[in-house]
């Protein structure tokens, strides 16, 4: 991942450059010449400024954007003065300056006081949450970070009287609380690790539901999403409607319609209250007049399409990120022709990229596809695509440590937001709360060992998935690595589903679920098939029994009672 690969070049440079260090000015010199070549090399977009004085007159050691290090001489950091020096900064008169505390706030405190914005206090807010610090010894890292506790900012540094009225907007905050966490790091490989993950995180939003839900869902912090799915509803609507072109659109179109339209019910001219139910949980929604079942349909097929681009969006830049190591997508592709940006969201969807990857079976044609077909683009399309890469970009996605991201299934809880609950009640929909899921794998005796294997015939958004690729990875992580971890799971962890847009959600958690082993996808020879099908779990038997000349399917039962199934007649 590209985390570690940063921190191990780092370590590995400085070990090497230790052994001629006379002083903490050598330390800082070596640092600084490493860290930036490494930079350079990896295309990442920042500098290590060597000075650059705050408000309180002091000048930190070296600062990366929103991160500040005070470098100590070698080994120093083993003795509790060094570490309260490096900290709280050296004792002056009956105060201490020049520690990290200091330089946070001081940082925080510059970029809101130069803001031309009235709101300093709220910038200063939000710059105060999003800086860190380090201290660094050649053999030790300190983290120290803040967040809202008890102690007072004016408790912790002393603001100088010649900042006068500058600094009275922060003066006058002694209401508010803050403290700060300090986190050692023994091992300066995790430290770097550490450092590289806040740094590529930048000015990025935490990757959650509700940033999900804010970016993209109906009703959030603006009328992209409305407007984009709009543009989507209209695009479909004439496509389908007009008399001549659009063949290929036509085609996905009716083939949905016939096979999945009908989770939705069946045709009715007559609309009951329960049908009435469902119009009106969408127009409620999304302030549109669906008043018959095609327009019903038509407006679903919408929404899953909207869907399914965002969830493949996801996918290709959590791997962008992992694996092509591009961490300025949208800058990247905003740069584009017109010409260009069509056929790289193409490849988004339908997935040439995949073969680069050594993925088989995400980025590849579906009922949703119909969005990137050449008689569909147009230039407001393009800038609906821009704005959506845009945000995406904007979220922290494969950067950090996907194993310290709450996956339990966010997608689920964003698919909510897509699809308001009157309207899940009205089809029918119901997904198994986190709570449940973990207890029911708990009692099923899925503890993720070697021998243990689970299929969820009705996977949905993966949930299930998401809970026991969890389990093989705490448990089979102690023997296996790598690839060979990677392809363990793939074989052992499957789902179904016969709703094409659950499948889509499902996969893109099995590879949020895969984390930091998304790496070794490129290395497997077969590539990675993920094991997560669209296809109808209870017909299934149906076929295969029927293509045998069997009226029932044995099931194999742990307890050995192995019974026979009837198997559907259709």
């Amino acid at each position: 991942m590209l985390v570690r690969t940063l921190a191990s070049s780092l370590s590995e440079a400085l070990k090497v450059d230790s052994s001629s260090w006379k002083n903490e000015r050598d330390l800082q010199n070596s640092f600084r010449n490493n860290l930036g070549h490494l930079l350079k090399e990896f295309n990442i977009p920042e500098e290590v400024e060597e000075h650059g004085r705050v408000f309180t007159g002091r000048i930190p050691d070296s600062r990366i954007g929103r991160i500040i290090f005070e470098h100590k001489k070698f080994g120093s950091l083993k003795t509790d003065s060094v570490q309260n020096d490096a900290i709280r900064g050296r004792k002056k008169g009956n105060h201490r300056t020049g520690g990290l505390i200091e330089y946070l706030i001081s940082h925080a405190f510059d970029a809101a006081n130069n803001s031309p914005s009235d709101n300093k206090l709220e910038l200063f807010y939000n710059e105060i949450t999003k800086s860190v610090g380090y201290a660094f010894d050649g053999q030790t890292m300190i983290r120290c970070d803040f967040v809202k506790g008890l102690s007072q900012l004016n408790d912790l540094m002393n603001i100088p009287e010649e900042s006068g009225a500058v600094a009275e907007w922060l003066q006058n905050d002694a209401a508010i609380p803050w403290e700060y966490h300090t986190k050692r790091f023994n091992d300066i490989e995790d430290g770097f690790s550490d450092f590289f993950r806040n740094l590529l995180r930048k000015d990025k939003s935490i990757f959650n539901s509700t940033n999900l839900a804010k970016l993209f869902g109906p009703g959030g912090g603006d009328r992209f999403a409305n407007d984009f799915i709009d543009h989507i509803h209209e695009t479909l609507s004439n496509a389908i409607h007009s008399e001549k072109g659009y063949e290929s659109t036509k085609i996905r179109w009716n083939h949905w319609s016939k096979f999945h339209g009908k989770l939705y019910g069946e045709f009715s001219e007559v609309v009951t209250e329960q049908i009435q139910q469902k119009f009106d949980s969408i127009n409620e929604t999304y302030g549109v007049d669906i008043r018959n079942w095609e327009e019903f349909k038509i407006y679903m097929f919408t929404l899953q399409t909207y869907l399914g681009i965002l969830l493949k969006g996801i996918a290709h830049l959590l791997l962008s990120r992992i694996i092509s190591i591009q961490c300025n997508l949208a800058t990247d592709i905003a740069t584009l022709p017109p010409k260009d940006v069509h056929a790289k969201f193409r490849e988004m969807l339908v997935g040439d990229l995949a073969h680069g990857w050594n993925l088989n079976n995400f980025f590849e044609e579906d009922h949703f596809s119909w969005i990137a077909l050449g008689e569909i683009w147009s230039d407001e399309l393009r800038e609906y695509v821009l704005g959506m890469w845009a945000r995406l970009d904007g979220l922290d996605i494969g950067i950090g440590n996907l194993a310290e991201v709450d996956t339990n299934d966010m997608l689920r809880d964003f698919y909510h937001t897509i699809f308001p609950r009157k309207l899940r009640r009205a089809l029918g929909e119901f997904f198994t709360p986190d709570w449940l899921v973990e207890l029911t794998v708990e009692k099923s005796g899925f503890k993720g060992g070697i021998d243990n294997k689970g299929i969820d015939p009705t996977c949905g958004s993966g949930s299930f998935i998401i809970n026991m690729i969890g389990r093989k990875k705490r448990e089979m992580s102690k023997s296996m690595v790598g690839c060979h971890l990677l392809r363990h799971i793939s074989e052992s962890v499957i789902g179904f589903d016969i709703n094409p847009i659950s499948t889509i959600i499902a996969k893109t958690n099995y590879l949020l679920a895969l984390g930091e082993l998304n790496q070794h996808i490129s290395i497997l020879d077969e590539g990675l098939t993920i094991p997560v099908y669209q296809c109808d779990s209870v017909m299934m038997p149906t076929v295969y029994a029927q293509q045998s000349g069997h009226s029932s399917v044995r099931m194999d039962d742990p307890t050995g009672d192995n019974p026979d199934i009837p198997v559907m007649d259709r």
